[in-house]
């Protein structure tokens, strides 16, 4: 028995005043939420982007920002009165940042009321060096926040817990690396040092290579100049599912998350996942129940003693799980109450 859930976990703050919404039409039932900047530093940067991305194409009253759309990459400062102009020309309601540049441009955009500002915490390292400077400075500009984990909340503060969600993936998907030499072991993250790609690398080696090891996303030139000479696949940038359905265990040896999209994406296609216990990620796996779940000095003789069988049933606990709690539905309602209570004061 898994317990406690994310519905029973993500249990957010409530507002002590409520405000009546009118009733709409069944065929509008987006119509009363609040029009909702969400900004990000990044268009497609990751996980959070994509997620930002789907969740404004479905919700109506959502639309997504970048700071890489309005300033240009790498970020040209002479450009920001202009979108300042162009992000106060909108007139959101409320406004959702993801990542400290953004929530800087928004405290700056919107210095005072109206709209609403809403910061993110993905994770622990959001509490860390510069980014706990200005989490301090613009706390008090920032009348509630969101996190994806509960782990990345290290202080009091009015914070919403909205996990992750993904859709159903399709049975039929294909796959996009047949014929591997098994068994398939892969990450699909970016190639900053707290993925911990290098660590990966090195228990492979360490077991002697076997089968396949697969690096996949933009894990920039030296990282995959380094994983090739090692016989490390890096196909590149490529489309998740398929990258996949192509994996007999997934890799999360991060020393840094909130909840990885990756280890949902997974999850949902009934791909085991081997993790580190860091930020979120014990919300999500749990150790021979829904994956495994260990520090990293303890992989090397796990995977030497790792039974198959066993990794496909447990890949099975995980599919289930994630299927019923974190669904891209259940995200997209969260996000929406969250607008609605903050504007309106509504109990979510």
């Amino acid at each position: 028995m898994i317990a406690p859930t994310p519905e029973q976990t993500a249990n957010a703050p409530r507002s002590s005043k409520e405000v009546t919404i009118p009733s709409l039409p069944p065929d509008q039932p987006n119509s009363h939420t609040p029009k909702s900047l969400h900004l990000t530093v990044r268009h497609d940067g990751g996980g959070t982007e994509r997620n930002v991305q789907k969740l404004c194409e479905a919700v109506p009253a959502f639309y997504h920002r970048s700071l890489e759309e309005l300033l240009g990459w790498p970020m040209n400062w002479r450009r920001l009165p202009g979108a300042m102009r162009s992000l106060r020309a909108e007139r959101p309601k409320v406004v959702f940042c993801y990542g400290a540049w953004a929530h800087i441009v928004a405290a700056m955009t919107f210095p005072s009321k109206p709209p609403e500002l809403i910061g993110s915490i993905r994770c622990i390292t959001d509490f860390e060096g510069k980014k706990a400077l200005i989490r301090k400075v613009l706390k008090w500009r920032f009348k509630r926040w969101v996190s994806n984990s509960r782990a990345a909340l290290p202080m009091e503060i009015n914070c919403n817990v909205i996990y992750n969600g993904i859709d159903i993936p399709p049975d039929d998907e294909p796959v996009l690396l047949p014929d591997l030499p098994k068994p398939v072991f892969g990450m699909l993250a970016s190639g900053h040092p707290k993925k911990g790609h290098r660590f990966a690398m090195r228990t492979w080696k360490a077991l002697g290579k076997p089968g396949t090891l697969v690096f996949a996303g933009n894990i920039g030139p030296e990282l995959k100049a380094a994983a090739e000479a090692e016989g490390v696949l890096c196909p590149g940038y490529v489309e998740a599912g398929p990258l996949l359905r192509s994996l007999d265990l997934l890799l999360v040896p991060s020393k840094a998350e909130g909840i990885p999209t990756v280890c949902l994406e997974a999850m949902a296609r009934g791909l085991p996942v081997l993790a580190s216990p860091a930020g979120g990620i014990p919300e999500l796996v749990k150790h021979r129940k829904t994956g495994y779940l260990l520090w990293h000095d303890k992989w090397l003789d796990f995977l030497k003693d790792l039974d198959w069988e066993e990794a496909r049933t447990v890949g099975a606990e995980g599919q289930a799980y994630v299927r019923e709690h974190f669904t891209f539905t259940k995200m997209r309602n969260r996000f929406e109450g969250v607008a609605e209570e903050v504007l309106y004061r509504r109990k979510i």
